[in-house]
């Protein structure tokens, strides 16, 4: 099992490391790797955070403040399966980033 998760992490590592690394706003960072809905543990996963607190403070708050993501179940904030997507205000941000850093970043 070990292993299998250390094999897991150098995929992930080089597959994501400089797939939004270059984007300096941290809720920016968010909004570019999330896809349709997904949970916090796996969000952080992706940006390789271990720490809930600074994911919370430095990532996840603003985004959500900037009416970028939503919660899959608004009346349940706190349930085990809830998950977040993007908002149609998050939709525009990221598709104005993938044109902004297209010609830059994307291959």
């Amino acid at each position: 099992m070990i292993i299998q998760n250390r094999i897991i992490k150098i995929a992930h590592d080089t597959a994501h490391d400089d797939s939004f690394n270059f984007i300096e706003d941290l809720p920016q960072r968010l909004l570019w790797i999330i896809e349709g809905e997904m949970s916090k543990r796996e969000i952080m996963r992706i940006l390789d955070l271990p720490h809930r607190y600074n994911f919370d403070q430095n990532y996840f708050n603003p985004t959500f403040e900037r009416k970028w993501i939503e919660m899959t179940l608004p009346d349940k904030p706190r349930s085990q399966p809830q998950k977040y997507r993007l908002t149609k205000e998050g939709i525009k941000e990221k598709n104005r980033l993938k044109i902004k850093y297209s010609t830059k970043y994307i291959k």
